[in-house]
């Protein structure tokens, strides 16, 4: 418990800090392209995960900037470890809603293909 919530932890060597930089970049870069449809345009029809995916990325990208740039800031709580371990959990709970919606859009394409087929039969 000591190492999570240590109110003055070690910064990040100055190796970790270039990588860190590195991944909050093509996160940024990525999530941004996807939702402006420029890394996938084919996949109009997924656009509503699309676009929630693409949320997901950006915040992360920004929540890596908001860590890269505490690194080496006088508030040291702000510097705890603890915090990754909040930021995991935020993702794991994103990606549960995502895989969630994406189940329900499932579902009411389903519905939607059966009724269509249902409609064809009744006069």
């Amino acid at each position: 418990m000591d190492f999570w919530f240590n109110p003055r932890p070690e910064a990040l060597s100055p190796h970790n800090q270039s990588i860190t930089l590195i991944i909050a970049i093509v996160v940024l870069i990525v999530g941004i392209s996807t939702n402006y449809h420029f890394f996938v345009p084919s996949l109009k029809k997924h656009l509503t995960i699309i676009k929630k995916f693409s949320t997901l990325l950006i915040t992360n990208s920004l929540v890596l900037f908001y860590m890269w740039f505490l690194n080496n800031q006088i508030v040291p709580i702000l510097r705890a470890w603890a915090w990754f371990g909040f930021f995991v959990l935020i993702d794991i709970a994103w990606i549960i809603y995502i895989i969630f919606s994406i189940r329900n859009l499932l579902k009411r394409r389903i519905n939607r293909s059966r009724e269509a087929e249902i409609k064809k039969y009744i006069p």
